[in-house]
């Protein structure tokens, strides 16, 4: 994959030589590469050729419109000025239709010009951005969901259609909270909203549902997404689906509950400590033979209290052969 390199190229097609020339001249001592055409079929042969950044087209024809699809049709993510003598040409309702960037009416402020281009040029790499990434997200295997600064659904990936169960139409412009299975679901999402709010990444684990009703756990990390100046554009959601994780911990769990409830039953002491040499766990025998409780156990007890002092040496040397592994 080719890298991404700011472009900072206008193709200008205006009907009068000398008004060209001096938009030429203007937008080249500000550092930007300049394609010149004549006519509709030069205007099209160089958006194809070279796939401009900016295209600035003078309309002074009704019929001219026509030249704005195609364009896009040849460089769909060139975007397109119109330069127009009067208003009735073209309206701002027509060339917003017309996926139009900005419509300027003449006689043309070449400050003014050069604004709308810098800006027609920062959407563009913005967007050229957004398309880079997202053939990278489509290639990773976590769910991955863009949202807008209003928090709605703009973008998912394959992994996301293929784990939930839905296609980017069916929940686009959606808030994603509808995904969320958790009872305190309202509570949770001021959480997150809060969180990203301020800049910050927030990161947790959640249940949620898909298309099916199924509902399972999910690895949730959410962070705002900025441009360049920092500001925040967006916001993307990486979720992760757990389920074997979560089942091996449970399992896990159940399997020491098990365990617990057998020692229990035993005549003499059995107990848990970790590398600090803490008991995490004592049976019931070993409760009632140190005199300790179970509220004991939870505030914490050393081993060394619970054991005959001959036997503190050696649990010492077990300690420390544990934590050197």
């Amino acid at each position: 994959m080719e890298p991404m390199i700011a472009k900072r190229d206008v193709l200008i097609a205006v009907d009068d030589i000398e008004f060209q020339k001096e938009i030429s001249v203007y937008l080249s001592k500000n550092n930007y590469d300049v394609i010149s055409a004549n006519d509709v079929n030069s205007t099209i042969e160089n958006a194809k050729k070279h796939k401009p950044s900016v295209a600035l087209i003078e309309i002074s024809q009704t019929e001219r419109k026509d030249i704005i699809p195609m364009i896009k049709e040849v460089s769909s993510q060139t975007e397109c000025i119109i330069i127009a003598e009067h208003a009735f040409e073209i309206s701002a309702i027509e060339a917003t239709n017309m996926g139009v960037f900005n419509l300027i009416l003449k006689p043309v402020d070449l400050n003014q010009l050069l604004i709308s281009v810098l800006r027609a040029c920062e959407k563009h790499d913005s967007e050229e951005k957004l398309r880079f990434l997202s053939q990278i997200a489509q290639q990773v295997d976590d769910s991955v969901i863009a949202c807008d600064l209003d928090y709605k659904i703009i973008w998912v990936n394959q992994a996301f259609q293929s784990l939930y169960g839905y296609t980017l139409n069916e929940v686009a412009f959606e808030y994603p909270g509808f995904l969320n299975a958790e009872p305190n679901a309202d509570k949770i999402e001021e959480m997150i909203l809060s969180t990203i709010i301020s800049g910050k990444t927030w990161k947790g684990e959640l249940k949620n549902r898909k298309k099916d009703g199924t509902e399972f756990p999910i690895d949730l990390s959410i962070t705002p997404l900025k441009d360049d100046h920092g500001q925040i554009v967006g916001y993307g959601s990486f979720q992760r689906d757990i389920t074997k994780r979560v089942g091996t911990a449970e399992a896990l769990m159940e399997s020491e509950r098990k365990y617990h409830e057998l020692v229990d039953l035993l005549p003499q002491t059995v107990y848990e400590i970790d590398l600090d040499g803490s008991v995490t766990f004592l049976n019931q025998f070993g409760i009632e033979a140190s005199g300790y409780s179970r509220v004991d156990l939870e505030k914490g007890i050393s081993a060394f209290h619970i054991i005959a002092e001959k036997d503190h040496s050696k649990l010492s040397r077990n300690i420390s052969s544990a934590r050197e592994g």
